[in-house]
């Protein structure tokens, strides 16, 4: 399978390792503050996956390559098995390395995805990042004005917004390869039904306030790994890892035995 060399941001000289996936339109800097406190008790790679961040833009884009990527930076830049964090989409791709690629992790940390399909739920934000006009933008603000059209939540245009930058020449990009995200969306809303079973130890933390990991996925969740146990973080939504910070941060130490330092 054709990897990719994957960029990441690398935090701590200590033996343990954490490698951290991010969801969709995210980056390795979404985890900076908190790769920051891990990097006290152990080594922490925040990776960028293929079409996000800075690795390399393909128009391959599905689980097998995502995981394989992984993989193979595992292989380059570790020695020994690590502990697998994954957000959302960085959450399957977290669950497809861990079932094919076992002893490569120690421990494996599903934040807030389960393991099932997915339902289409970004539709307005394709809609609305596709319609900025990129050839003409001349000011982030232009571009806010275009998204406040498809999305009232002021938090997720900025988040989306952290991808946009300014090139060389003066005009602007996407960090994230939006022409084959939007050609490829169903990609990354497959199940990990009928894939091999992970049986280390598996946390599965979900908000208490999202519907990505429900009480009905428990099931298949048990089934691909039996090892799994479910932390609930009251009051916190999707991205819980932002909205609540110390208790995942608190959540993920007492699972991985590791007592890191309090934000």
């Amino acid at each position: 399978m054709q990897t990719v060399p994957l960029q990441f941001q690398a935090t701590g000289q200590r033996a343990e390792t954490l490698v951290i996936l991010h969801g969709l339109f995210g980056s390795a800097d979404n985890w900076r503050t908190l790769g920051l406190r891990m990097g006290e008790l152990a080594r922490v790679l925040a990776v960028d996956q293929r079409n996000h961040g800075h690795s390399p833009h393909t128009e391959v884009w599905d689980y097998p390559h995502m995981a394989a990527d992984v993989a193979a930076l595992i292989g380059q830049e570790v020695n020994g098995p690590v502990h697998l964090v994954g957000h959302s989409m960085g959450g399957k791709t977290a669950m497809y390395l861990a079932a094919h690629y076992p002893h490569l992790v120690r421990t494996l940390t599903v934040v807030d995805m389960a393991p099932g399909r997915n339902k289409r739920g970004h539709d307005a934000i394709l809609e609305a990042l596709n319609s900025i006009d990129l050839s003409t933008l001349q000011q982030r603000a232009a571009a806010e004005a275009v998204l406040q059209q498809y999305i009232p939540e002021a938090s997720i245009r900025q988040f989306l917004l952290k991808g946009l930058y300014r090139t060389d020449a003066g005009g602007f990009a996407w960090r994230y390869n939006l022409p084959v995200i939007t050609r490829r969306y169903d990609e990354i809303l497959v199940g990990m039904e009928g894939n091999p079973a992970y049986t280390g130890p598996t946390l599965f933390m979900r908000g208490g306030n999202s519907p990505y990991v429900k009480d009905t996925d428990w099931p298949l969740i048990q089934q691909l790994f039996p090892q799994a146990q479910l932390v609930t973080i009251p009051g916190a939504g999707h991205w819980l890892h932002a909205e609540t910070p110390q208790p995942f941060l608190s959540a993920l130490g007492q699972f991985l035995h590791l007592d890191f330092p309090p934000l």
